[in-house]
Parts: structure tokens; sequence; C-alpha cells
């Protein structure tokens, strides 16, 4: 009966230490890969595919609604992903 405790004790170890190491490679991992910039809809698609989306659109405009719409959420560990609190011309939240 000693010999099966000390053998699942030590399975459980090993598996804690793969779960720990597992998890820092992975942070590693996505420490570099991750993007140095999130350049935004505009930049990344262009200006002349979005302004075909919005069909009698003036450019301005098309901008305004992007910037105003487009902006990555603030993370807080209690409310998960808010945006934050503002009035635009486009949209409100």
């Amino acid at each position: 009966m000693k010999r099966w405790f000390r053998i699942a004790g030590l399975t459980v170890l090993k598996g804690i230490l793969l779960f720990v190491l597992l998890n820092v490679v992975l942070y590693v991992v996505s420490l570099v890969r991750r993007p140095a910039d999130n350049p935004g809809p505009l930049a990344r698609y262009g200006g002349d595919k979005l302004q075909a989306a919005y069909p009698g659109w003036k450019k301005a405009d098309v901008k305004t609604l992007l910037s105003e719409t487009y902006r990555a959420p603030e993370y807080e560990p209690t409310t998960t992903l808010p945006f934050a609190r503002d009035r635009a011309r486009s949209i409100d939240r």
C-alpha cells in the first residue's frame, strides 16, 4: 500500500510539473508571436475595400465610423471585457 501511494504521489507531482512547464512554454510562445501593434481595419484592409462596403458614404465618414467603433476592449478581471463609455457621432456606448 505504501508503494502505491508513493507511485501515485510521484505521478501527480510529475503531472503538475509538466502542466507548469507547458504553461511557461506557451506563455513564451505567446509573447514571441504577439503582434506589436493592432493597426485596425483601415490599415489592414485598405481604404478602397472599406469604401466599397459603404457605398454612398464619404471617405471621411467611413474613417470617422471606424475610429469610433473599432477599438480593443480594456481587460478588467472583475467585469471581463468592458468598453469605455463615450458619446460619438456614429454610435453611443
